[in-house]
């Protein structure tokens, strides 16, 4: 699966250059959430690179307007959320950024975003669960009513098993940015603090 991933971006190898950041970072003020997606991956493909990290992290407004993206528009589309997440799991690789990433507070955002896709998740199994009664509830299974819910059921079990396929991604990521944050022991009791 992780080859998959690695395939898709290397695809941006021809498209992908340093020299467009400022582009790329402008397009995340767009309204159009496909745009930043594009935007989201080609950074994701920068950063991957060793090369650019130096470039990217001396950039005036790169790391302020991905975290800020990250936050505001996380919840929009799951997967502007994790490539980005994606771009901060990667800098979060490397201890000596770790203060950046808490002054851009990311650890905070990826609690969030953690807690967001929980309640997501909880509201989509309370609607599934209703609609499953519904079609329970019906008294004659052969009808056309019957046969109308029972197709909105198994709609809905893709939707729900998609979102938790994305969820898992996303979880994965989020969960490992905060362990590799948490190696430092201050943060670790900034994080418990704040949950209590």
């Amino acid at each position: 699966q992780s080859t998959w991933g690695i395939t898709k971006i290397m695809e941006f190898q021809g498209q992908v250059s340093i020299e467009n950041l400022d582009q790329y970072l402008e397009t995340f003020y767009e309204d159009k959430i496909d745009i930043k997606v594009n935007a989201a991956k080609s950074i994701l493909y920068l950063i991957l690179d060793f090369n650019n990290l130096e470039y990217l992290l001396e950039h005036e407004s790169f790391l302020g307007t991905i975290s800020r993206t990250l936050r505001d528009d996380g919840k929009k589309s799951m997967e502007l959320c994790l490539y980005l997440l994606c771009c901060f799991y990667t800098l979060s690789n490397y201890s000596a950024l770790h203060p950046t990433l808490q002054q851009n507070q990311i650890g905070d955002t990826t609690l969030k975003i953690i807690e967001y896709q929980i309640q997501r998740y909880d509201i989509r199994i309370q609607e599934y669960q209703a609609r499953l009664q519904k079609y329970r509830n019906l008294k004659d299974k052969s009808s056309l009513e019957a046969a109308e819910r029972k197709e909105e059921l198994d709609l809905e079990v893709k939707k729900l098993n998609l979102m938790i396929s994305k969820q898992d991604k996303i979880f994965f990521v989020s969960f490992t940015i905060l362990m590799n944050l948490a190696e430092d022991w201050n943060i670790e009791k900034k994080k418990k603090k704040k949950k209590n």
